[in-house]
């Protein structure tokens, strides 16, 4: 958990110092105060991420890493609050270039039926999903991780997407 905890605050490095003064202000804001924002200072304690800040952590470049190395630190029990900060925002989450890391990794640490959440809120919406630069990563991952039962529904929108497409005459 070191090596992931190392590899976390070296892309924190580089997400913070190619951070704006307006990103930095708000991943201060959303850092609790066992943390430090800044990568490099020693206070840096990943297993002490509030589960309720998970998902205004996650939207920001520098935060996303945090909470990425917390979930693969934490014991089951935190890990599922901090999932949890996600249910009702997994479509949010898909579209945000910060969020959709976090997600990808409950879905990585987490059993696949304590995501069965995230599945139920992209049911309906996976073709737009699979066809999204970030979202497309999410129904990769939980292809990956999950149960085919589980997984069915989506790989079916995703399929019948598919065999539309093909079957679209070309304008050219």
């Amino acid at each position: 958990s070191r090596t992931c905890v190392t590899e976390a605050l070296t892309a924190a490095d580089s997400s913070w110092a190619a951070a704006t003064d307006g990103e930095r202000q708000e991943a201060k804001r959303h850092t609790p105060n066992t943390l430090s924002p800044e990568p490099n200072v020693v206070k840096l304690r990943v297993d002490s991420v509030e589960p309720k800040l998970a998902w205004p952590m996650a939207l920001s470049r520098h935060g996303c890493h945090i909470v990425q190395a917390a979930l693969d630190v934490a014991d089951k029990p935190r890990r599922l609050s901090m999932a949890d900060a996600f249910r009702g925002r997994v479509r949010e989450a898909l579209k945000s270039p910060h969020a959709n890391h976090v997600l990808q990794r409950c879905v990585a640490v987490l059993p696949p039926e304590n995501v069965q959440f995230v599945v139920a809120e992209m049911e309906g919406f996976a073709r737009e999903i699979a066809r999204h630069p970030f979202g497309c990563r999410v129904l990769e991952r939980l292809i990956e991780h999950c149960p085919r039962g589980q997984t069915e529904r989506l790989a079916q929108e995703v399929i019948a997407d598919v065999l539309e497409l093909r079957d679209r005459k070309s304008v050219v």
